[in-house]
């Protein structure tokens, strides 16, 4: 996550779609600036390791959407087990 984004939870409503809504919003920009870091390492002629700089810049984002989907998963499964579904996402 971000320095700026907080933990997932559900709305004053307790809808997991506003959940989900909120998460889809904090991972357009990560998402976004991996492509750009993986466009660049691809187009633009790079040392070894400005290549490795770029890659471990783009493997910082995607911890970052990688926590969001946990605990969107996380959500979804302690809405699971609150309504009786033995299942887990």
């Amino acid at each position: 996550m971000g320095p700026d984004s907080r933990p997932m939870t559900e709305n004053e409503s307790g809808s997991v779609e506003d959940a989900v809504g909120q998460m889809l919003h904090r991972t357009a920009q990560p998402l976004t600036v991996i492509r750009g870091i993986l466009e660049l390492s691809l187009t633009q002629p790079m040392t070894a390791d400005e290549q490795r700089s770029c890659l471990n810049q783009a493997l910082a984002r995607l911890s970052e959407v990688t926590a969001e989907f946990d605990e969107l998963r996380e959500l979804v499964n302690v809405r699971a087990r609150g309504a009786g579904a033995t299942s887990r996402v």
